[in-house]
């Protein structure tokens, strides 16, 4: 607390306390990251699936060729094999490109799920109350010294005795000694 506030106070504000520990901190920040990296490319890890595909139609080709071969001489050079060939390879494409966007979108669900774990609130607002300083603990004293001081000099201060407006018709105070100043005055 520094001086100016033990003297005269300080206000109330908000504030925010972290309601994460540090381990849970870091999980939602990975968290945050993986799905981040995970949204902007969502086919990531896609290649080794790809690679095993093209593998195991590479094996396919040999068993086409050796239908066209039992049909006879030449045959794996005619227009039907290579037709044979380009409609496997367009179905192998095909069927790569519905993998492809299957995996991409299994992959941005899974990564926004991960992303909404890493988005759970971090920190609680509070309301810290202000602090009366000394001033202001002081004021009411300060005053009634004042006031005394004002009507009846150090009795009047109540420092000895009540006080002369305390006294005065019952305890009134400033309400019963006025009528008495304005009757001084017009005399």
């Amino acid at each position: 607390m520094n001086f100016g506030n033990m003297l005269f106070g300080s206000k109330g504000k908000m504030q925010q306390y972290s309601i994460m520990d540090p381990q849970q901190l870091a999980a939602s920040n990975l968290f945050l990251n993986q799905a981040q990296q995970g949204i902007q490319d969502p086919y990531a890890g896609f290649a080794p699936i790809e690679q095993h595909a093209r593998s195991q139609f590479q094996q396919s080709i040999p068993s086409i060729a050796e239908r066209f071969t039992s049909m006879g001489q030449g045959a794996q050079r005619s227009s039907g094999f290579q037709s044979a060939l380009g409609r496997a390879g367009a179905g192998l494409e095909e069927s790569l490109a519905a993998m492809r966007a299957q995996y991409g979108m299994q992959n941005r669900g899974q990564m926004m799920q991960l992303g909404q774990m890493g988005m759970q609130p971090r920190f609680q607002n509070y309301y810290k109350q202000g602090s009366q300083g000394l001033m202001q603990q002081l004021a009411p004293l300060l005053s009634q010294i004042g006031m005394g001081a004002a009507t009846g000099g150090l009795t009047g201060m109540g420092l000895f005795g009540r006080g002369m407006m305390n006294q005065y018709q019952g305890g009134q105070g400033m309400g019963s000694i006025l009528p008495l100043l304005m009757m001084g005055g017009m005399q």
